[in-house]
């Protein structure tokens, strides 16, 4: 939980111009290996969809905060 609460404490006040997806995805991946834990087919496509919006969304705005609107409809 920890290391969840550190990958996404550096992410959720940076707009998404300085944000990188990629690398996120790439440390949660990491954490859920070192944990032992396999990834199901329906949250990789969600990644993968996520990194196409991330690059709809700069080109858009790169000022916005993904991150904390999606939050209202996550939480």
């Amino acid at each position: 939980m920890k290391d969840i609460e550190e990958l996404f404490g550096e992410v959720c006040n940076a707009p998404l111009a300085k944000m990188d997806l990629g690398l996120i995805f790439k440390g949660m991946l990491e954490i859920l290996r070192s944990n032992g834990l396999a990834v199901e087919g329906h949250f990789a496509t969600l990644l993968t969809n996520m990194m196409i919006l991330e690059g709809i969304g700069k080109e858009l705005d790169p000022k916005i905060n993904i991150v904390s609107k999606a939050a209202s409809f996550l939480l």
